[in-house]
């Protein structure tokens, strides 16, 4: 499912995805400007836990709706076939799927 910049999706309980409808003035397709506007008190934003934790910590922001699963998209690695994939090419996707499963 591709998202909506209109709806933020979060899993709900008995496995059910719910959809919030959001009405929005200000629309950014940017993580860190996002980051940067919410720190600023301009709203809400609904991003990736990684780009926020620092805020979080430090008390710029809360999380809210906490309780909620958030709904997440699969990523991919895409590269040449096995067979001929470069050393360097295995060992950056091996280290950034480590590090995205934190």
């Amino acid at each position: 499912m591709r998202p909506s910049r209109d709806q933020w999706h979060f899993d709900g309980r008995d496995e059910q995805m719910l959809a919030a409808k959001i009405n929005s003035n200000i629309a950014i397709d940017n993580g860190e400007a996002m980051r940067v506007a919410a720190v600023e008190d301009a709203g809400i934003i609904y991003a990736p836990e990684v780009l926020v934790a620092d805020d979080i910590t430090a008390g710029r922001l809360t999380e809210v709706l906490a309780s909620w699963g958030k709904h997440s998209l699969p990523i991919h690695a895409v590269h040449p076939s096995r067979q001929f994939v470069p050393r360097r090419v295995k060992a950056i996707v091996h280290w950034i799927a480590g590090d995205l499963r934190r």
